[in-house]
């Protein structure tokens, strides 16, 4: 899993992910690139891709149920 956090400079997303006990890295997108590419209409936005590059599932905005679901789908798909 990798998160990309767009806006937040290092040091507030290090914390953001230390504060939730998160250990999946996040990745900084400061020219908006990646943005642009997956989350213009909206962020949060979550995509689980497979291993074929394929987009599985996807998670618009932030609930701890949904992302609870999204985790436990991808270690379904992982085992």
């Amino acid at each position: 899993m990798c998160v990309i956090s767009v806006g937040e400079d290092r040091q507030t997303v290090l914390k953001f992910r230390d504060d939730r006990g998160y250990t999946f890295p996040i990745g900084l997108d400061p020219r908006h690139r990646e943005f642009r590419n997956y989350a213009l209409d909206s962020i949060p936005r979550t995509y689980l891709i497979d291993r074929e590059n394929r987009i599985v599932s996807q998670m618009s905005g932030f609930a701890p149920e949904a992302f609870d679901r999204l985790q436990e789908e991808l270690q379904r798909r992982l085992n």
